[in-house]
């Protein structure tokens, strides 16, 4: 049997997968082929997978400098 992106009964597999809502790791585990694989199906069939834990985290946000400096010379002023 042919494993990965030359077996079409895991291209449809993969696409019912991502409709039931599986990230993309997680759908690879369940399907026993490598994530890059099943990057490769979704792109060709032409569906999306749900983002993973690295979709759900935010950007980090910027220091805020100018608040550090009016504190520290609040502090070396007393």
């Amino acid at each position: 049997m042919r494993r990965g992106k030359f077996n079409p009964e895991r291209w449809l597999r993969a696409q019912e997968l991502a409709s039931e809502g599986y990230a993309v790791t997680r759908a690879a585990q369940v399907l026993g082929i490598h994530h890059a694989t099943a990057i490769y199906i979704a792109r060709r069939m032409g569906f999306r997978w749900i983002e993973g834990r690295r979709g759900k985290r935010s950007k980090p946000q910027p220091a805020e400098t100018v608040g550090r400096v009016e504190r520290m010379m609040r502090l070396a002023s007393r």
